[in-house]
């Protein structure tokens, strides 16, 4: 599942930080995350249950993005995602909280 964040109707100046969003379903894997055409190494950020995605480099996701823009070029914010649960050794379902 790729997801693009949304656009700011009135500007790009929220009066807060955006250092958690949610994604829904059970998160399975991460398989890529793109800010203003960069992609992100693993370890600056984790998934959170129940699919909190937070930003763990010290920095903050954008808080709105340029829709008139191909994904991955400046001023974008993506990430693409594998949703589901994962079968244990006990051969059991189990999915993030």
């Amino acid at each position: 599942m790729a997801v693009a964040f949304p656009a700011c109707v009135h500007g790009c100046s929220a009066p807060f930080e955006l250092c958690e969003v949610y994604l829904p379903g059970p998160v399975f894997g991460v398989i890529e995350v793109n800010v203003d055409g960069q992609v992100l190494p693993l370890g600056a950020y984790r998934v959170d249950a129940p699919g909190n995605f937070v930003r763990a480099d010290g920095e903050c996701w954008p808080d709105c993005q340029d829709m008139a823009a191909a994904s991955g070029q400046p001023g974008t914010f993506m990430m693409t995602y594998r949703w589901g649960c994962r079968w244990t050794r006990r051969r059991s379902l189990r999915c993030p909280s």
